[in-house]
């Protein structure tokens, strides 16, 4: 009975063989420019490489953007005053950045 043994060091290229994969078959390094992190696998990254999982979101979204526009939409109106809250923040925090950048906006003494 032969043990499985986590990639080595000198393993460092996975081959990107899932069927949906765009680029099946081919040999890429394994590394974060490639492959996203994951310490939920036993490789430390994901299984397909960063292009495929890009082209199968792009591909999930055109299948369902209604669904998703409506959740969004939804989600919107139901967190209108968080949202908004948070957009107020953000605003206010990028233009004291740029005030304190720029000199601009500051009361003169």
């Amino acid at each position: 009975m032969q043990i499985e043994t986590r990639p080595t060091s000198e393993q460092t290229t996975r081959t990107c063989s899932n069927p949906h994969c765009l680029h099946s078959g081919q040999t890429q390094p394994l590394d974060a420019a490639h492959f996203a992190p994951n310490s939920a696998y036993a490789g430390g990254f994901k299984t397909q490489c960063r292009d495929c999982e890009r082209q199968t979101r792009r591909d999930r979204y055109k299948r369902k953007r209604a669904e998703e526009l409506a959740y969004n939409r939804e989600w919107v109106e139901s967190h209108r005053d968080e949202r908004n809250a948070y957009q107020r923040s953000r605003n206010r925090d990028i233009m004291d950045t740029y005030r304190a950048a720029t000199g601009k906006g500051q009361q003169s003494a």
